[in-house]
């Protein structure tokens, strides 16, 4: 999900973009492929938690890109940002962040057909997803940066070509190409079927201000993973008929188009298939075989996790029913309590930042349709 705001018109223009955050409401590791990369089954979904990012092409003469990040969010740690800075200010040395890091692969691969070889960009990251939380900040941050420059330059590319530029980037980079949460296989990239989730979906985002490196998370399940026994891909009920994988083609391809008033920015090609995920099948399917692992090497985390969950189980037993559960974002270390009403919602979302006033506590919206995200343009 992006939502492109045309700011003024002068030139090529400068874009606004709102580059949105997701989470993982299961997370399943259900093997080792070839290439030594771990085989997951994930459900993921965008959150109404953004960085905000400005892309502005700068003039004739300029020989490379200005990417600059600042800290948005009063919870975002100053020296997340100067590191993300520090890295851009190494450039190929260091190989950049995301965002720089696609727009050099973009220009690499595109830059003579889209006039990017000697256009450079003046872009600014402004930082409200916390770094190393699991909800996907950097991939979200190169796929708005990648639709903002095509829609600048009033290019176009399939969606193959653009799941190709931004698997390069990371394994969750391409799930940002679609509108709806999507059920994935193989390293998050393979999207097996779209998914409808319940109404009213909230999640209660916990971030201890202490970053999990995702590398670090996987070595330790590894480590701990002794007896190769992993979880099953889930099968039957809801998930009766769902492809086990799903190659990409670029007959898949749904092209960015160019920004205009009418338009929304729809440049994904939706899975054919489609589930619809009541409460009792969340509630079973909920899960993350990443949790022990990074409670082991994140110590913070692990008191925090203890705490929410023991919340967590308490409510629902006072009420009778599963009105809430607690997850780990991707491989952390942000934590989320989803709520499946909003009187759970409002109960967590006080109760939690009472308890943490030091933590990071945002109640947000699980996104069910990108696509209702209207863009704007708007010339000054």
């Amino acid at each position: 999900m992006c939502s492109l705001h045309m700011i003024n018109n002068n030139g090529l223009g400068t874009l606004s973009i709102l580059s949105y955050g997701k989470t993982n409401l299961t997370l399943r590791i259900t093997g080792v492929m070839p290439d030594e990369y771990h085989q997951v089954f994930t459900l993921m979904a965008k959150v109404d938690i953004y960085d905000h990012i400005s892309i502005a092409p700068l003039p004739s003469g300029n020989t490379k890109d200005i990417v600059v990040f600042n800290a948005s969010g009063k919870h975002i740690d100053k020296k997340d940002v100067a590191s993300l800075n520090a890295m851009e200010s190494l450039g190929d040395s260091s190989g950049g962040t995301s965002v720089s890091k696609v727009v050099n692969l973009l220009r690499k691969e595109y830059g003579d057909i889209m006039g990017l070889t000697n256009q450079f960009f003046h872009i600014i990251v402004s930082k409200n997803i916390p770094q190393g939380s699991g909800m996907g900040g950097s991939s979200s941050n190169a796929h708005a940066t990648l639709v903002g420059i095509l829609s600048l330059v009033s290019s176009t590319l399939s969606y193959s070509s653009q799941h190709r530029l931004l698997k390069k980037i990371g394994a969750d980079a391409p799930f940002f190409l679609h509108q709806k949460p999507q059920i994935c296989h193989g390293r998050g990239d393979e999207f097996l079927s779209s998914a409808n989730l319940p109404q009213g979906m909230n999640i209660i985002v916990i971030y201890p201000h202490t970053g999990n490196a995702t590398a670090k998370i996987y070595a330790e399940y590894a480590r701990q993973q002794v007896d190769k026994k992993y979880s099953a891909v889930p099968s039957g009920g809801v998930f009766e008929g769902m492809p086990v994988s799903r190659e990409i083609s670029e007959s898949q391809g749904v092209d960015v188009g160019r920004l205009n008033t009418n338009n929304n920015i729809n440049n994904d090609a939706e899975c054919r298939h489609n589930v619809n995920i009541e409460v009792e099948d969340l509630v079973l399917l909920m899960g993350n075989d990443l949790l022990p692992p990074a409670l082991s090497v994140n110590k913070e985390l692990k008191e925090l996790y203890s705490i929410l969950f023991t919340k967590v189980q308490s409510y629902n037993t006072a009420h009778g029913e599963v009105l809430a559960a607690a997850i780990l974002n991707g491989s952390g270390s942000s934590v989320s309590v989803v709520c499946f009403n909003r009187e759970t919602s409002q109960y967590f979302a006080t109760s939690l930042a009472k308890l943490f006033p030091y933590y990071y506590v945002g109640s947000h919206t699980i996104v069910q349709d990108a696509a209702k995200v209207h863009t704007l343009q708007q010339g000054r």
